[in-house]
């Protein structure tokens, strides 16, 4: 209802420059405080066909195992809506598999298979990292059906 006018809080809220929110410790929703980033530049223009060519899906973990020969890399077996594939990532060093399975991530799953640490990979998932080196999964919202598509 815009009927009324502004709080106080509102208005000082609206004040913060957005140097200032970045500065600021922000809390997560899950209790963790928001890390840094130092924002890279942004890459050259791709036309939109080159990007429509990219088939990114909501995909499930169904499995996560450690691979013996690998010190950063799970063997994550996903459910991409059509069957099973299987994706090698390095968030080993980030995430227990417990705090994987029965997550639903975005995962491109077009890319050309490519063996690594000995596991062939038909897929990569997305994610992100800080300043820190931490790497960050984008996980999605579960309400969002395995095998959607991501625009």
């Amino acid at each position: 209802d815009f009927s009324f006018p502004k709080t106080e809080e509102e208005i000082a809220t609206e004040l913060l420059t957005v140097e200032e929110k970045k500065e600021s410790n922000i809390e997560l929703s899950d209790g963790q405080e928001q890390e840094t980033i130092t924002v890279q530049p942004i890459k050259s223009t791709v036309s939109f066909d080159d990007f429509s060519n990219l088939d990114l899906r909501v995909c499930e973990i169904v499995k996560c195992q450690e691979i013996r020969k690998s010190h950063n890399c799970y063997k994550l077996t996903v459910n991409d809506g059509i069957g099973q594939r299987v994706i090698v990532s390095s968030i080993k060093n980030d995430y227990q598999p417990e705090q994987l399975v029965g997550k639903k991530i975005v995962v491109l799953v077009n890319l050309e298979p490519t063996r690594i640490t000995g596991v062939t990979s038909e897929g990569m998932l997305l994610a992100t990292s800080a300043d820190s080196g931490r790497c960050r999964v984008v996980f999605v919202d579960n309400h969002v059906p395995v095998g959607s598509t991501v625009y």
